[in-house]
Parts: structure tokens; C-alpha cells; sequence
């Protein structure tokens, strides 16, 4: 070893002067291998014998997470060319505790100049440690409470700011390290700095009778004013007195406290202007009256109205309010022609508000326009359209002669509100002019229509004896005939017959639909509701219809999850809705097909579903399938007979009994019609 290295016997009598540390004399080498260890190495829990074993280097006990900085460090100052430096980095103990250590290194070097070895010293410092920690934490959770409240916290002495947390300097824009030091009077805004003077004097001699909370106004270091609300207290800071302030932004709520009253203000007035507007006998009155009170609420010099006239081309300032000292302009614009100014009348058409916030600045395609409103003093304006069914009748608008400026958001919703309050006004107006015309002649007609009531209340009654009666005798006498009373007939008699009574019964049926329809629209048909067995009606009706059904080859299924079910219902009627539909669904369903019944009750409804695979319904012929003597196609008409009334029929019979009906339906996929009743009379 270099004679420059410190001998063993050296290093033990200067270690004499480190205890209770320990001494390390380390090789400069990876890993830092000990060449030397004080005995007293034992206060960590190894022995002398561990390091110069070659069992553990230094950089082994060194705890992993400060391993990078120790010798990041080391290299740093081995390489600035200093020899003696502290650290301070933990230590893990034999028995897997770590340990705090102050660590004194000095670099050894050889004739060269280059380390070769490096003397550390150690000292368990892992107590004071404990306690820095614990004074930390406490500063800390102190100036974390400060810091985290969310109002601003000022202390102020001898009138100079001594302390603000971050709160309080970021409400003003400084940083803390510019507040502290300011007087707090350079703070304050000039509107209230007598009052916080005056009451910081008083706080100051503990004067019980002033106030701790209010509220005052500060200026921000742009100079902008920001609206707080401070609670101030006496306290000793330093053993002298002063103030402390908790200090509240309190600019949001007021902005809202402005904004809720101007809300509340337009609210009432458009109240007030809606019900003046639909209300009142004398539109002209009411017009100008609303004007009034929208011109002050806006802070508008002129209010006004323009209608265009129906079939002039022309234009009139009808309406008309001005402010004090505003001279009105209505004489002086009246029928002016609309296409003198083409710029405001394509606006005005395309829906488009028209907002002016200097008329001097106004584009060269509007120079007609311009030159109107400077002759009339006019600096800006806001007008919106009025529309009467989608045709633009007019319009509505404000200007200001005193000033240019744009129009607030407010303004534009209040106009808009109005010209939409207006225009019903008008359109109403109209109507009340129209309708006093129409009055008449719709008396007029009543009184034909109820004439017209009559004869066909006659005509029907009259149809119901002429055409019933002989029908009735013509299917008696040939259903009479063809059961061999009157004798033997032929074939070819007996199927003449059978086209001769089939015909009538067909054509009663549509009379009697013709009639039932006929009652239901004039209001004459009337339920003769009864308890009815459900499942007994439907299995009657299956029985008559089956034989249709049986010539096609159709399966009839019913589908029954009702059984013994008792309603309130029209047992005729019921029954004819039931009939109707599954003739229906039989008549429009191919040979071999399958018509369903399905009933079912869904809380206090009854359902029941008629299902075919017949040729279906296209979506747009849904609409015709319940209007009398509507057949969706002429060829179905001619396939198929019926007259249309039979579904028309089904509609209004289940309405009177307070349900509802619809079908599901594909081409060539077959229909559903479906209805619900209510399970008892309502």
C-alpha cells in the first residue's frame, strides 16, 4: 500500500475522536470493498469480520433507495477534486432495520493524484432524524391547513401586511413574497378605504361594538376592483398587536346576485308584456305599452314596430316609444317602399337578426340603409323579424342614439322573446278580424248542415224499410225454394237460386254495415252492455265462420288463456267485431292457410288477436285499412269481395267500448289486427 494510505494503528487512535462512530476505510473500487472496520461496527449488528471477510462491501449495506444518490454524489465530488465532504444516507442494519447515517468521507490519493482509497466516517443520526420528521410534519399540516382553506388569510401590523397564504395573494394577482410588505391601504379600493381604516382602528382597541364581518372592495394588482367579504380579529403576532383577516372572493356571487336580479327584472317584464300583448282588447295599446317597458328594460333610445303592408311593396313605422329627449321618428316612415333597401330586406327574410353596433361602419352594400339611420341620428340598433305563417310581416327593433356599442346577449333573447309574443298578437288580430267574417257564414252553414242532418236521417230510416223489407222477402222466398217446399227444382234452378240468395244476404250485410256506420258517426249508436262469457262468444262465432274456412282448407286456431273470463260488453257488437275480423283474415288467407285467435288479459284489459298468413299490407296502405269503403288496392277489389266498411265498422265498435285496435303487417306475410276493451264498463 502507498505510503500515503493511513496505517491501521493510525486510523485506530484517530477513530477515538469519532466515537460513537464507526470507521471505514474503503478500497475505490466497484462495490467499495472494506480494507478496514472499527470494532464498534457492532452498534449495526455486524462484525469486523463480515467486511474484511470480503463477505459485504460498503455499498452493500447502503440502503438500495439512496444507493444511486451515494454514489452519484461520491463521483461527483471525487471528480470536482474534493476530498472531503458529508452525506447523509441510511444504513441497513444485520438485522434488517435501516438506520440514518451522517456520513464523512475523505478521498485518499496516491502520489499521482489519483484515490485510492476513501476514510468514512459514520454516525447513527437516526433520533434527530425522528425528530426533524415530526416538526416537518407538524410545519407541514400547519401551513397545509393555511394553504388548502379556501379563503385567503392576511395578518396585518402596524398597517404593513406581514403574512398571506397563497388564497389571499392569488385573489389580488401578487405572489406572497410581493404582499407581504405592502400597506394593506394600497389594497383597498378608494370607495371603501375610509370604512376599513376606520374599523381596522377600531379593531385594533378591541372596540366591541365593531363589526368583525362585512364586506368591502380590493384592488387587484392590474388595478381591477374584485368585491370580498372579510372577517377580521384581533390577535399578538410577535408580542405586538394586529389584525388577522380571513378573506373571502365573494365576486361569483355577487356577479350572480346581478345576474338573478336582471333575470328576475326581464322575467316580470316579458310577464307583464306577454300578458298585456295576448290579453288586451286594444292590440295598438297594448303594442305601444310593451315598447315602453322593453325600450327601458334594454336601455334603448327608440323602441318601435314596422309592418309591411299585404300587397303594396311597402313599409310603416306603426308603433313608436322614446326615451326622454329622444325625438320620435314614426311621421316620418311611412310607406316606404321595401325594395329601396335590399341589404335589410334579404336579412330580415333569410330570418336573420339584424345587430348594428356602429352605423358608420355599415358594409357598402348597405349604403340605402345607412344613409336612413344617420338621417335619423340612429349610432346602433338590433332589430329581429316578425313572421306570420312563415312569412315575414314586419319587424321589431331597438337603437341607441347616444352611443355605438354592441347589444348584450339579454337584449337579443328579450327582442327575440318579443317579436315572437308580437307576431302571435298580430296573427291572432288577424284571425279575430277573419273569423268575425266567418262567423256568419259558418252560422249559415250550420243551420244547412243540420237541414242536410235531417233528410239524411230520413233517407237512411226511409233505405232501412224500402231496401230491407224486399230484401228480406227475396231471401226468404229463394231460401224457401231451394229447401223444396214449393216443389222440385233442377240444378241448374237450384244454383240460380243459391246466386240469388247469397246476393241478398250480401247486400243486407252491407246495408246494415251502411246503417251501424251511419249510427256511429251521428252519435246514435248505443252499447247494451251485459256480463259476457269471452270464450263462448268467439267459439260461437268460430262455429259460423268455419265453414268458409273449411271450403279454403284453412286451419282455424284458437288460442284461449282466458277460459270461463267474464267482461262488461255488448254481446252483439262484440260478437260482430269478432266476426268481422276472422271473415277478414279468412277471406284474404290462400287455401291451406291458418287464421289464429289468440285472447289474453293484460291488467284491466282484454286483448285479442286475429293472426292470418294471408297476402299482408304494405306500410303505406295502413293508414286506409280503417276508412269506409277504402279497399287498398282495385285489384283486391276485384278478387276479393267486400265494400271496405267491414274494418271501418270493427274501429268504431271497439272505440265505443273505450279500447283501441292496430295491425302488424308484412306483403306476404300475413296480418295481425289486434284490439284491447276494458274488462269493465267505464
Amino acid at each position: 500500500m502507498d505510503n500515503d494510505i493511513v496505517s491501521h494503528s493510525d486510523l485506530l487512535e484517530g477513530s477515538m475522536s469519532y466515537c460513537p462512530s464507526i470507521i471505514f476505510l474503503l478500497k475505490a473500487e466497484g462495490g467499495l470493498p472494506v480494507e478496514y472496520v472499527s470494532e464498534n461496527v457492532s452498534r449495526i449488528g455486524y462484525s469486523a469480520d463480515d467486511f474484511l471477510s470480503k463477505k459485504l462491501t460498503f455499498e452493500k449495506i447502503v440502503c438500495p433507495e439512496d444507493l444511486e444518490r451515494f454514489s452519484s454524489e461520491l463521483r461527483t465530488y471525487s471528480e470536482k477534486g474534493i476530498s472531503n465532504h458529508s452525506q447523509e444516507y441510511r444504513i441497513l442494519t444485520a438485522d434488517g432495520d435501516i438506520r440514518w447515517m451522517d456520513g464523512r468521507t475523505v478521498a485518499k490519493r496516491n502520489a499521482h493524484g489519483d484515490i485510492t482509497h476513501y476514510q468514512v466516517v459514520i454516525l447513527d443520526i437516526t433520533h434527530r432524524k425522528r425528530i426533524e420528521k415530526r416538526l416537518s410534519d407538524s410545519e407541514q399540516r400547519y401551513h397545509s391547513m393555511v394553504e388548502k382553506i379556501n379563503d385567503g388569510m392576511v395578518v396585518v401590523q402596524d398597517g404593513i401586511i406581514v403574512f398571506v397564504n397563497s388564497q389571499f395573494a392569488g385573489i389580488l394577482g401578487y405572489t406572497v413574497e410581493e404582499a407581504i410588505g405592502m400597506s394593506y391601504l394600497d389594497m383597498l379600493s378608494p370607495s371603501c378605504l375610509e370604512l376599513v381604516r376606520s374599523r381596522h382602528n377600531k379593531r385594533l382597541e378591541n372596540d366591541a361594538t365593531c363589526p368583525t364581518r362585512y364586506e368591502l372592495t380590493l384592488l387587484t394588482k392590474q388595478g381591477a376592483e374584485v368585491s370580498a367579504e372579510i372577517n377580521a380579529s384581533y390577535i399578538e403576532h410577535e408580542g405586538k398587536p394586529a389584525i388577522i383577516g380571513i378573506l373571502r372572493d365573494i365576486s361569483l356571487r355577487k356577479r350572480n346576485e346581478d345576474r338573478i336580479k336582471r333575470s328576475l327584472e326581464i322575467q316580470q317584464t316579458l310577464t307583464f308584456v306577454s300578458s298585456t300583448l295576448l290579453t288586451s282588447p286594444d292590440l295598438d295599446k297594448a303594442i305601444n305599452i310593451s315598447l315602453s317597458h322593453i325600450g327601458n328594460l334594454c336601455d334603448a333610445c327608440r323602441a318601435y314596430v314596422f309592418l309591411f303592408g299585404e300587397n303594396d311593396g311597402c313599409m310603416s313605422n306603426t308603433h313608436e316609444w322614446c326615451a326622454d329627449g329622444v325625438g320620435p321618428q314614426k311621421d316620418n316612415l311611412q310607406e316606404i317602399p321595401v325594395d329601396t333597401f335590399p341589404w335589410w330586406m334579404q336579412k330580415l327574410s333569410n330570418g336573420e337578426m339584424i345587430h348594428i353596433t356602429s352605423v358608420r361602419d355599415m358594409p357598402p352594400e348597405a349604403s340605402a340603409e345607412k344613409e336612413l339611420l344617420e338621417m335619423q341620428d340612429i349610432s346602433s340598433l338590433l332589430v329581429i323579424p316578425l313572421f306570420i305563417d312563415k312569412r315575414t310581416c314586419g319587424f321589431i327593433g331597438l337603437d341607441n342614439v347616444k352611443s355605438t356599442g354592441s347589444w348584450s346577449q339579454d337584449d337579443m333573447a328579450i327582442l327575440g322573446t318579443v317579436s315572437h309574443l308580437l307576431s302571435s298578437s298580430i296573427e291572432n288580430e288577424r284571425k279575430k278580424v277573419q273569423i268575425d267574417k266567418n262567423t256568419r257564414k259558418l252560422s249559415e252553414t250550420n243551420m244547412e248542415l243540420q237541414r242536410s242532418v235531417k233528410v239524411k236521417d230520413a233517407f237512411l230510416a226511409n233505405m232501412s224499410h224500402e231496401l230491407r223489407t224486399p230484401l228480406n222477402s227475396i231471401i226468404g222466398y229463394s231460401d224457401m225454394l231451394l229447401s223444396g217446399i214449393a216443389g222440385e227444382i233442377n240444378e241448374k234452378q237450384c244454383r240460380y237460386l243459391n246466386h240469388i240468395s247469397s246476393s241478398g244476404k250480401h247486400l243486407l250485410e252491407i246495408i246494415n254495415d251502411i246503417l251501424d256506420i251511419s249510427k256511429v258517426e251521428s252519435g246514435k249508436m248505443e252499447l247494451l252492455y251485459e256480463t259476457i262469457h269471452v270464450s263462448y262468444i268467439i267459439e260461437s262465432v268460430i262455429n259460423i265462420v268455419s265453414p268458409m274456412a273449411d271450403r279454403k282448407q284453412i286451419d282455424l286456431i284458437f288460442n284461449n288463456k282466458i277460459d270461463g273470463m267474464l267482461i262488461e260488453a255488448d254481446p252483439v257488437r262484440f260478437k260482430q267485431i269478432i266476426s268481422n275480423l276472422l271473415i277478414n283474415a279468412i277471406k284474404f288467407t290462400d287455401e291451406r292457410g291458418e287464421v289464429s285467435i289468440d285472447v289474453k288479459k293484460e291488467r284491466d284489459l282484454l286483448n285479442v288477436s286475429i293472426g292470418d298468413s294471408g297476402i299482408g299490407i304494405a306500410p303505406e296502405d295502413k293508414d286506409k285499412l280503417f276508412q269506409p269503403f277504402q279497399q287498398l288496392d282495385s285489384s283486391y277489389a276485384r278478387k276479393y269481395e267486400g265494400t271496405g266498411l267491414g274494418l271501418a265498422l270493427v274501429k268504431d265498435l271497439v272505440e265505443l267500448h273505450g279500447g283501441n285496435i292496430w295491425v302488424e303487417s308484412e306483403p306476404c306475410k300475413g296480418s295481425i289486427f289486434s284490439f284491447t276493451i276494458p274488462l269493465c264498463r267505464k
